[in-house]
């Protein structure tokens, strides 16, 4: 049997009961709710004494960097060209839209792939920043808020991704609040690995719920 299909059927066997909760029940374990990253693009990090927070890792820097770097090399070309009285075809000046689209990639990048949620145990709520600001300075506004006593456990949902070499596994790691309402925090490869589930349902002080599985180690990083 391939291990992917090992990973399935033991999904189709696996009973939330066992998590002696009846909230277990309504959560649909075969449906994370984001897609996988493919990648740590976050990683739960301490900030003490009393926050964690869901940061970025270097993926938006890489992508910032090369959208700056073409935005500089297409711009440069032309100017050059300006600057030497060379004649600059109509063609070429359709870089300057191109070049202004790359910045916009990259603007979109740093903030889809910025800081995820924060958890101030102090203050006794978690917050996902948002973008939306009246002044520069001034901090940006959270795009979701909600308070920590109504978590009610952390989640840790299995889902297939296709990475070199074939499929492997990563974990979508999400909150469960009081209603039911699932709060999805990241999902990649690394979350199982660098045990995020344990450290923030420890934090929280809630159950970790995680189905547990005899995984086949080709499925895991």
């Amino acid at each position: 049997m391939k291990p992917y299909e090992l990973f399935r059927r033991q999904m189709e066997a696996f009973r939330p009961e066992t998590f002696g909760d009846p909230l277990a029940l309504t959560v649909d374990w075969k449906d994370p709710l984001i897609n996988s990253t493919r990648g740590a693009f976050h990683k739960l990090v301490d900030v003490p004494p009393d926050r964690m927070e869901m940061r970025p890792g270097p993926l938006r820097w890489y992508v910032l960097g090369l959208s700056v770097t073409m935005f500089v090399v297409f711009l440069f070309d032309l100017g050059r060209n300006l600057l030497a009285g060379h004649p600059v075809r109509l063609e070429e000046y359709a870089v300057v839209p191109f070049a202004l689209f790359i910045v916009l990639v990259g603007r979109f990048a740093w903030i889809g792939l910025g800081a995820s949620y924060h958890f101030d145990r102090k203050a006794g709520i978690f917050s996902r920043p948002g973008s939306s600001r009246r002044h520069w300075n001034d901090p940006a506004r959270p795009m979701l808020k909600g308070r920590l006593d109504q978590v009610h456990a952390v989640l840790l949902v299995p889902n297939l991704h296709r990475g070199k070499g074939g499929k492997l596994l990563s974990w979508s790691l999400e909150l469960l609040l009081h209603d039911g309402q699932r709060v999805p925090l990241a999902n990649h490869c690394w979350v199982r690995e660098n045990r995020e589930g344990e450290r923030l349902a420890a934090f929280l002080a809630v159950p970790l719920w995680n189905p547990a599985l005899d995984l086949p180690p080709e499925l895991l990083v």
